[in-house]
């Protein structure tokens, strides 16, 4: 059955695709509904304290929306919090201890606890942080051209999604070799006593990372990501095992997003349609600019690091109809547009919920605020001020635009 709207939202067409069925019908739907928000909760601390936070990499919220978890990696520090701002437990470390963290970078949810992914393993805990056990990534002998595999999703049988970590300077084929223009996602498995490893899915990269640089005496590179890259973004669901991964389009403003169980099945698939937005030749201009002016030292003319910039840089006709994708621990991914919001001081969201008939909502959010989870009545994320200090912040849902 396959189900096809025609209006979103603004500028908006929605497509939605359940594979693996005959029949196919059509379904209208004539606006995506439009949400903002306001301050409801703030926890942080710009001076000192037990909230005065280093970079926060996660957030995640309790399904009842009682308890805020909070992960920085530089410290390895894994803290709970109440909605009052008060410290349940402040758990984790740098280490390589019981319940400690290297290059923490993820938490999860699960029914009675959770878990923190690091650099080496699964670390899990109950509700009230006592450390259940750990599993441990696979032999570094597993690589896909001689990076290691980085796990991503622990399967239920004991098995990993994993994708190769693959350095700026490889992918870009600046050590000599032709760019890597696809990532695989590996399932990985032990089903007797060998590991054994194979290819479930490819990510697209082709226009990922953007490499500046020259072999002149003394050589010197930069590596940064692409502005207007449009390559795969993988989301790997803890809860229901499977990746959904993000297709950006930078020819019609689509987007597809398609959900791949661990056998290799599609899942579910829905496609959105923004009014494609044409590049703007002063955003191009202002970005190559910005290079100039970062990468200017002594033997590099100004001149030449804008020829190997504009060089270098992808430029499509038009912004990639997303450009951010965060999932959350309820299901939804939500997408950050290019799209033009009622303010300059708002960036435009789209939350997409996993299902056949899943609202899709428009939500307008501060410029700043980064949104890591949500519950039925609040987006929660990182707030950033004009110090670089991080808050986390619980803002409240509120139907229709902000009155100015």
């Amino acid at each position: 059955m396959t189900l096809r709207g025609t209006a979103v939202g603004p500028g908006l067409l929605l497509t939605l695709a359940v594979p693996g069925c005959g029949d196919s019908a059509t379904l209208q739907i004539t606006s995506a509904s439009t949400w903002s928000t306001e301050p409801a909760y703030e926890i942080g601390d710009v001076l000192e304290g037990d909230a005065l936070f280093s970079r926060i990499e996660a957030v995640r919220v309790s399904d009842d929306g009682d308890r805020i978890l909070v992960l920085e990696p530089g410290s390895g520090r894994l803290t709970v919090w109440a909605l009052d701002g008060s410290l349940l437990m402040d758990l984790g470390g740098l280490g390589s201890g019981p319940g400690e963290f290297a290059r923490a970078s993820e938490i999860q949810l699960q029914p009675d606890g959770f878990y923190v992914r690091d650099s080496r393993r699964f670390t899990f805990f109950g509700d009230d942080g006592t450390v259940r056990g750990t599993v441990p990534y696979p032999p570094a002998s597993l690589s896909f051209r001689g990076f290691r595999l980085v796990p991503r999703l622990l399967l239920d049988d004991g098995g990993f999604l994993a994708v190769p970590e693959v350095p700026a300077m490889a992918m870009s084929g600046w050590l000599g070799d032709d760019p890597i223009d696809e990532l695989p996602v590996f399932r990985v498995s032990r089903p007797h006593e060998t590991w054994v490893m194979g290819t479930l899915l490819s990510l697209r990269q082709e226009n990922d990372f953007l490499s500046v640089g020259s072999t002149s005496n003394p050589p010197w590179v930069a590596h940064l990501k692409q502005p207007y890259e449009d390559s795969d973004q993988p989301y790997f669901d803890a809860r229901t095992g499977t990746v959904v991964v993000v297709r950006k389009n930078v020819t019609d403003g689509r987007v597809e997003l398609v959900e791949f169980a661990p056998s290799g099945d599609t899942v579910w698939r829905r496609e959105l349609r923004f009014a494609p937005i044409p590049l703007k030749a002063e955003d191009v201009e202002g970005f190559v600019g910005l290079m100039e002016q970062t990468l200017a030292a002594p033997g590099r003319t100004g001149q030449h690091i804008r020829s190997l910039t504009e060089e270098a840089l992808f430029v499509p006709e038009f912004y990639p109809g997303a450009d951010y994708r965060v999932g959350m621990s309820r299901g939804e991914i939500w997408l950050r547009t290019f799209e033009e919001a009622e303010a300059d001081t708002l960036d435009v969201w789209y939350a997409v919920g996993r299902g056949d008939e899943s609202e899709v909502r428009r939500v307008l959010l501060p410029n700043g605020f980064a949104p890591r989870d949500v519950t039925a009545t609040h987006v929660w994320g990182i707030r950033t001020d004009s110090l670089g200090v991080n808050y986390v912040a619980g803002r409240r849902y509120v139907r229709g635009a902000p009155v100015h």
